[in-house]
């Protein structure tokens, strides 16, 4: 156990064979000397990016996408599938059916380029409604500013990708940089939401006056 802790201490398990040359002796008496050096890099675990960008995908089809410049040093980032229990647990949305969630991880990073993520359309998505785009992507903030409690905010729209022989994908991208909706996209972890509109919705840009002026 050394200097350390309880909960610290572990176990080493060397497993050592003789040579070949000691194989064809008797041996009376031997040893083994191991020495134990110091790893001189950080241990990191799970799929590390960096500011080149790369992207991570998960068993369950969950793919993010980071572009060149997005993290500014190497961090683990994870994207994946909230279970179907914790999904039904989820508050309900007011007027949107909840397709899925996605857990994004960060390592406390804020991205400086929004990430693009893609999943397969989940087994409850409702079928394509021509000229009618009903599935965004929100993130579930915890608190307001205002302590007014959590909500989802929306980041992007999401694109139904069909594929042939493949499930089909559900996608949501960066806004263009000349896009009227001024949407932040995917730069922060926590837990974002699939929802389906359960009727029309569009989006609508601007400011909200109040009676003094206060905007």
């Amino acid at each position: 156990q050394g200097s350390n802790t309880i909960g610290s201490a572990g176990v080493l398990e060397f497993k050592v064979s003789p040579s070949e040359r000691a194989a064809q002796v008797l041996l009376d008496v031997g040893w083994e000397s191991i020495r134990l050096y110091p790893f001189p890099e950080q241990v990191e675990r799970g799929h590390v990016l960096g500011p080149a960008g790369g992207s991570v995908s998960s068993p369950g089809g969950v793919e993010l996408l980071l572009p060149e410049g997005a993290l500014p040093e190497k961090a683990v980032v994870k994207a994946s599938l909230v279970s179907s229990d914790e999904l039904a647990a989820l508050p309900a949305v007011l007027g949107f059916d909840t397709l899925a969630a996605v857990r994004i991880e960060l390592d406390g990073h804020t991205l400086a380029r929004e990430a693009t993520l893609s999943l397969n359309s989940p087994d409850a998505t409702p079928g394509v409604i021509t000229g009618d785009p009903r599935i965004i992507l929100a993130q579930v903030m915890d608190m307001a500013a205002d302590d007014r409690g959590g909500y989802p905010r929306l980041v992007a729209p999401m694109s139904r990708i069909p594929g042939t022989g493949v499930p089909e994908r559900l996608v949501a991208t960066p806004e263009l940089p000349d896009s009227v909706l001024p949407l932040d996209g995917i730069t922060r972890e926590g837990l974002y939401l699939v929802l389906y509109g359960q009727g029309q919705i569009g989006f609508a840009t601007g400011f909200v006056r109040a009676s003094n002026g206060v905007v």
